[in-house]
């Protein structure tokens, strides 16, 4: 819904050039981008979590189902000390070899 974007800071982020990838046996052509959450987005959706209130004692994992290029993975690693370890997961070829290379 738009009020959920609005919270959550989505960036609609479209991308002219239509990019083709393989899924399984099926050859996808989309635009490479979805959307993106902003970095006050990202704070948002960690707060929401409590992601903020933790304080290091236990071992914290951030997964990102759907990661993109990998901004929110690296901006919550970074940000949140408590955050041990992030993996993103992306199942576009090509955005996550523009993760891999970032």
């Amino acid at each position: 819904s738009i009020a959920a974007e609005e919270e959550l800071n989505i960036d609609q982020v479209g991308d002219p050039s239509l990019q083709a990838f393989e899924l399984g046996d099926v050859q996808v052509t989309g635009p490479s981008t979805y959307g993106e959450v902003t970095p006050q987005g990202v704070r948002s959706i960690c707060r929401a979590m409590g992601v903020d209130k933790l304080d290091g004692s236990e071992e914290v994992v951030f997964m990102d189902l759907g990661s993109g290029i990998g901004k929110v993975v690296a901006q919550v690693l970074v940000e949140f000390p408590a955050v041990s370890y992030a993996v993103g997961i992306e199942l576009s070829h090509t955005r996550a070899s523009l993760a891999q290379t970032a």
